[in-house]
């Protein structure tokens, strides 16, 4: 085998590793972005719980009589889930920092695609180097081992999806389409029941406390 041959196999070896490094960047960059959406929808979730809290200790406390009756005391033991969910959401997102993690799944996602772009660049060149291949290799697999943070499968579908969605043939865009919906369905099922369960509760207590002062203005 000539060694033209041996560099041929060596430049479509990078060329892959190269895609594989891109590939991986661009995962980071959606989950960042997700990971911020989260963040946004957490802040709002316990937003609303604060709200229903207030609102329900200004109507027990302006209607005295209304802490005696069924709805009452069903707002009563709903202000109770709610603090206890409320003290719940604040710590979790307090344990897992989506914020900084976002933060630093963007900055790892821009320095892989410097060391792509290094690799692509010294890959189309008119004489590529071996030894510049290998550093760039290097950093990519320091990159990795020392962020200590991967993604999950579903990050990777997601990316697959996504990619489908911009395929320009009908074929593959539709089904991409669905199954980019249907992933970001299943995920906020799947992640976020508590939070819709806490949700159409306090949505009940709402509707309680606005019926009680509908009769109270009334009355």
């Amino acid at each position: 085998m000539t060694a033209a041959a041996d560099k041929e196999i060596d430049l479509e070896y990078y060329e892959r590793l190269v895609g594989k490094i891109e590939k991986t960047a661009y995962i980071r960059f959606n989950l960042s972005e997700r990971l911020e959406a989260e963040e946004k929808a957490s802040m709002a979730f316990s937003s609303v719980l604060t709200i229903f809290l207030v609102c329900a200790s200004i109507g027990l406390y302006a209607d005295s009589s209304f802490a005696d009756t069924v709805e009452g005391h069903a707002v009563s033991l709903i202000s109770i889930v709610a603090s206890i969910s409320l003290l719940v959401v604040n710590l979790l997102d307090y344990s897992k920092g989506r914020s900084v993690l976002a933060r630093d799944m963007q900055v790892h996602a821009q320095r892989l695609l410097r060391i792509s772009g290094n690799m692509r660049a010294e890959i189309q060149s008119v004489k590529p180097e071996e030894e510049v291949l290998r550093a760039s290799l290097t950093a990519f697999h320091d990159c990795i081992e020392g962020f200590g943070q991967n993604h999950s499968a579903w990050d990777n579908k997601l990316f697959e999806a996504i990619e489908a969605k911009r395929n320009e043939k009908i074929s593959i865009w539709v089904p991409g389409w669905f199954s980019h919906k249907f992933l970001w369905v299943s995920r906020l099922a799947i992640g976020w029941w508590f939070h819709t369960v806490i949700f159409v509760v306090c949505a009940i207590g709402f509707y309680l406390l606005a019926c009680r002062a509908a009769s109270f203005l009334i009355g």
